[in-house]
């Protein structure tokens, strides 16, 4: 396991432009209340950290009413 402080900003980030975290576990492939979870956490796997920051470097240019978020 890694530190998850970027990982935990980066989920902020994405939730802070406007997407839930529906939207960005359906984007990843996890369950929202894992999710959600990890925005707490201290610790996450490489992988894991990996996937949010593929969300992140994808989702955060995105709009996410253009999306369908409202």
């Amino acid at each position: 396991a890694i530190d998850a402080t970027g990982t935990r900003r980066r989920l902020q980030a994405l939730v802070a432009i406007g997407w839930p975290f529906s939207h960005i576990a359906r984007h990843i492939g996890m369950h929202q209340r894992p999710l959600a979870e990890l925005a707490r956490a201290q610790h996450v796997t490489r992988r894991t950290a990996q996937r949010i920051e593929t969300a992140y470097r994808q989702l955060c240019r995105l709009d996410p009413a253009a999306d369908g978020v409202p």
